[in-house]
């Protein structure tokens, strides 16, 4: 679970929950199923087999030779079956990672889709993953079951020749006397040499599952897609103050920068608004600004100081995040509030709901404070869930805020309402907020204006407002809904 919270979001961002939620799972189960099957099955049946087989050799050379005649043909059939196998089960790996984030997309999108009509669409969707799955797993079964087929009739046949040899060296037709009590003891031991056998093929088979959910979980174990949790060469209190010196950024395998170079200094205090059309760099930005992300050349001071002396985690204990969606736990609502500052008390989360003007309405629920949210907050209405979130902020009582479209899904009497708290809360702190709701920038003191990737304006909304042909002016323009000159 550490290595899980130190990857980078970019190792997010290019895996599906549903893939990494069966490595971690499935996975993890077949993974353990090989690990029991060795210490269990394999490590003592072998163990026998051998001794057997040795034992075997020093009292009854001829017939241990008989037994042992089928071994080199069965090394050679597995060899040839095994690469079969090994593809068989990186299908049904690869089909069982599409399955689950086929269902995590179907459970998730069920609104939207009940919403669009399109149940039966999303049904078949998920019924072909279950449809490849049961092919998948049917191919890599039969597979499976014509090596263990092969197995047993080798040692059948191996067994039917022993009896033969033992019957007729109890005759005195080869040469060699037995008695019955000899082949009796031996086909007894020969038992052990069976089941070493059988534990070798029940190693195989599990392998066979096993290893490319290993291989998935060791991509995961030993990503270096981590970020860098040094630890802080001071502690300091930071102001807010935030200095990008030649920043520029470029995501792993893109061919263009998202964010072209720039150079710019915030104030502490300052409220600055970020707008621009979708997919300028404005999310860039402010993950740059978190540490999410490393600037691909220049550096960002925080109170003139680079991260690498202060530390991710230091930054971060300084700041909040605030998103649309506002993503709750599915825990209650009083876990959810002290997750802004860990160990608080039930009186300080109090004070933060009330802050939040979220007191009220978390009082009239069915536990109050101890009542659950529901799967990403689902019990709670939309301005319910921005309350909490507002409230864990307000608790963590950071320097540096940042609001990426706060309100964008709020109607506009919720959002009137939460826009003054936030104006509240945003006093004497440094606040980045992204908005295409111009309203939502009514109290910034500053605006930066981006546009493919570049900082196009700078300035504060009436001097922007005053350009003529300016970006700002035509957005404002636009929310407006005048038409453009």
């Amino acid at each position: 679970h550490e290595q899980l919270q130190h990857l980078s979001l970019g190792f997010y961002s290019a895996r599906g929950a549903g893939a990494l939620a069966n490595q971690l799972t499935v996975d993890m189960g077949r993974v353990e199923g090989f690990l029991g099957t060795v210490g269990n099955g394999f490590v003592p049946g072998i163990t026998l087999g051998v001794g057997a087989t040795i034992y075997l050799l020093i009292t009854n050379p001829l017939l241990a030779a008989v037994a042992l005649l089928g071994v080199p043909l069965q090394l050679l059939v597995l060899r040839w079956m095994q690469e079969r196998i090994n593809e068989h089960q990186r299908r049904v790996q690869a089909s069982g990672e599409n399955f689950a984030a086929k269902i995590v997309e179907f459970v998730a999108g069920m609104r939207v889709t009940k919403g669009l009509g399109t149940e039966e669409y999303a049904a078949a969707d998920v019924g072909r993953s279950i449809e490849e799955i049961r092919t998948t797993g049917f191919e890599a079964a039969v597979t499976s079951r014509w090596l263990s087929l092969w197995t047993q009739f080798a040692w059948f046949a191996t067994t039917t020749l022993i009896y033969t040899i033992g019957g007729l060296g109890i005759a005195g037709w080869l040469g060699v006397h037995f008695t019955i009590g000899q082949v009796i003891a031996f086909i007894g031991l020969y038992g052990y040499i069976q089941a070493g056998a059988g534990s070798i093929s029940a190693f195989i088979d599990t392998w066979s599952a096993a290893k490319p959910a290993m291989a998935k979980l060791v991509e995961v174990l030993d990503s270096d897609e981590l970020e860098d949790y040094l630890q802080p060469k001071r502690e300091v209190t930071l102001h807010g103050e935030i200095r990008l010196n030649a920043v520029r950024f470029r995501y792993a395998k893109a061919d263009r920068d998202t964010l072209e170079p720039f150079s710019l200094v915030i104030p502490a205090g300052q409220r600055v608004g970020l707008v621009g059309e979708t997919g300028a760099g404005k999310t860039t930005f402010l993950d740059l600004v978190m540490g999410f992300y490393s600037p691909t050349a220049g550096t960002i001071l925080y109170d003139g100081l680079p991260l690498s002396e202060i530390g991710k985690r230091q930054l971060r204990r300084h700041s909040a995040l605030m998103t649309q969606d506002a993503f709750l736990w599915n825990t209650t609502i009083a876990e959810n509030i002290r997750l802004g500052r860990p160990g608080a008390s039930d009186a300080e989360v109090a004070e933060a709901a009330r802050r939040a003007q979220a007191h009220g309405f978390i009082l009239d629920t069915e536990l109050g404070y101890q009542t659950k949210v529901g799967e990403r907050g689902s019990r709670l209405s939309g301005g319910q869930r921005q309350r909490i979130a507002l409230a864990r902020i307000v608790l963590r009582d950071p320097a540096i805020v940042v609001l990426d479209e706060p309100t964008s899904a709020l109607d506009l009497e919720t959002e009137a309402r939460l826009q003054e708290d936030l104006d509240r809360l945003c006093a004497q702190r440094t606040t980045l907020i992204v908005a295409h709701r111009l309203s939502t920038l009514r109290s910034v003191d500053r605006i930066l204006v981006f546009s493919h990737g570049r900082i196009v304006e700078d300035g504060t909304p009436s001097e922007l407002a005053g350009k003529e042909d300016g970006h700002y002016r035509r957005l404002l323009a636009l929310s407006a809904g005048k038409p453009l000159t």
